[in-house]
């Protein structure tokens, strides 16, 4: 990553972002503070290949504005059968088609836990961005334990998984995501952060 990408742009904690990401974040609105916070300590940059898994929208449109051009934003939503999984991919495929100018090269990448991922796409990602307070992860911990393992292998080596919006007062949660995520293959990497909503950010890297 090239240090000139991140000493562009200040989040006010003394921590630099990139510059594609300051002005994405003067864009977003609400979620611009979010960005910053997020961009800075999950170490993002404009040019990388970042997954945001079961995607929720509301980081979405940054990342998407943020990562165009040099960069890449793909959406990874499970890839299974049952009613509900195919459901939640309607929903999303219906929410890019709302704004296909944003949302023209945001791919959908489908999770198979339990096959190989395909050659092209293996070790491909630098960062993975679990939004929910990873809600979307302990409604199945099961389930969610080989989708995990799939980001694991779609990541490069040492790649940064990040999740935002954890309760800073639910450490039951923190404990939990953090043993699914060791059996997955990834492991923390550094302090968590408490974010100015009172939130958290957990910050994993892949082992």
């Amino acid at each position: 990553m090239a240090m000139a990408l991140l000493l562009a742009a200040a989040d006010g904690t003394g921590q630099t972002i990139a510059p594609d990401f300051a002005s994405a974040a003067s864009t977003c609105h609400a979620d611009g503070e979010r960005l910053r916070a997020v961009a800075s300590f999950f170490e993002l940059a404009p040019d990388q290949r970042v997954a945001e898994f079961e995607p929720g929208f509301a980081l979405t449109p940054c990342l998407a504005d943020a990562l165009r051009g040099r960069g890449k934003l793909l959406l990874a939503v499970d890839g299974g059968d049952r009613v509900a999984q195919v459901v939640r991919r309607v929903a999303v495929q219906k929410t890019l088609k709302k704004d296909p100018a944003r949302y023209a090269d945001v791919p959908l990448l489908l999770l198979k836990p339990g096959k190989p991922v395909p050659p092209e796409q293996a070790a491909s990602l630098d960062r993975v961005v679990i939004a929910g307070g990873g809600d979307a992860l302990l409604d199945d911990p099961g389930r969610a334990r080989g989708l995990l393992r799939s980001l694991a292998d779609l990541a490069k080596p040492a790649a940064l998984l990040g999740i935002v919006d954890v309760p800073e007062t639910d450490r039951a949660r923190v404990e939990k995501l953090a043993a699914l995520l060791r059996e997955a293959g990834w492991e923390p990497a550094g302090e968590m952060k408490t974010d100015a909503a009172g939130l958290l950010l957990l910050k994993y890297r892949k082992r």
